[in-house]
């Protein structure tokens, strides 16, 4: 009964945090405050070891502190770049509530070494991750994670992880994006950077740079939802829709900027809510109509067609 109790104290606490972590408008997502957490786990070795507890051997792993924190706890992440997967050992589950919080992109960077996907969150789980950048995973789905739970992501990047579907990440579950960068990811099939399929997938500000794949290079939505605002859609590459493909899902598109990508800027039909740039007239949006503009010429930056935009091409 104490045990129950305290997990769900636990559980509260992070739910806290996450109400503080997403109390702001869409376009203004802030962090969450770690130093006012209650429970706190940090991660004191980049040796991806297992010694069945918190502790021993050379420290607290990553491995470690997922494995064996209690739900609700923080992990904190230092500078430093963090093996996973290594030997015979393959990614980690995700199978409580978490919150995963590195020390900021280019400072904080896990590696999965090309053995599976680094992260896999089960159904009912909520996993939440900032300020880390996460690469080198290789999977049949999800190169980087693959998640049929929760998955909230603010300041993270995904790049240079690999998959049959979902080069980054492969969605099944709900997903929300923010501030994150998904580039130079590749999927042989579906989904370049994101394969969402049956599931929904709000991304927030987010980049979709230079991935590849046979069909959706930055992003493909299969049979589920997607909401992109605030978006850059830029360099991607596929035989078809080299940045978005909708496939009998819902796409919908703000102020979202989209330019020189290779099959073709968007494929299916995507639905605009407005102020969206398109450079190849892909989405069938209409010039001058809800403040979108369509096959501006290239030498104008999203930057001059939309001069209020919040993030410029990478």
């Amino acid at each position: 009964m104490q045990h129950q109790v305290i997990r769900h104290i636990h559980k509260y606490a992070l739910l806290l945090g996450v109400f503080l972590f997403f109390a702001t408008t869409v376009y203004a997502i802030q962090p969450i405050r770690i130093e006012n957490a209650s429970f706190i786990v940090t991660v004191t070795t980049t040796a991806d070891e297992d010694d069945g507890y918190l502790g021993g051997g050379l420290g607290v792993s990553l491995r470690e502190a997922l494995a064996y924190s209690d739900e609700g706890t923080i992990i904190v992440l230092p500078k430093g770049a963090f093996s996973i997967n290594s030997g015979a050992v393959g990614g980690i589950e995700i199978s409580k509530d978490i919150l995963l919080k590195g020390s900021g992109i280019g400072e904080t960077m896990i590696t999965g070494n090309g053995r599976s996907s680094v992260f896999t969150i089960r159904t009912g789980t909520e996993f939440f991750i900032s300020d880390i950048t996460i690469t080198g995973g290789d999977a049949h789905r999800g190169g980087a994670i693959y998640n049929a739970g929760t998955l909230r992501m603010y300041a993270v990047t995904l790049s240079s992880n690999r998959a049959t579907d979902g080069g980054a990440l492969f969605n099944s579950g709900y997903a929300e994006l923010s501030n994150c960068i998904i580039s130079n990811n590749n999927a042989s099939m579906y989904g370049g950077g994101i394969h969402n399929k049956g599931g929904r997938i709000d991304l927030i500000d987010v980049a979709l740079l230079h991935n590849t794949a046979l069909k959706g290079g930055g992003l493909y939505n299969q049979f589920g939802f997607c909401s992109l605002r605030l978006g850059t859609i830029f360099g991607n590459f596929a035989g078809t829709g080299g940045g978005i493909t909708d496939y009998i899902g819902v796409t919908e598109v703000k102020n979202t900027t989209a330019s020189n990508n290779y099959g073709g800027n968007f494929e299916g039909t995507i639905l605009t809510l407005g102020s969206n740039f398109d450079s190849d007239g892909t989405s069938r949006f209409h010039d001058g109509i809800a403040g979108d503009r369509v096959h501006v010429s290239k030498a104008l930056t999203s930057r001059q067609a939309f001069p209020n935009h919040e993030r410029d091409l990478r």
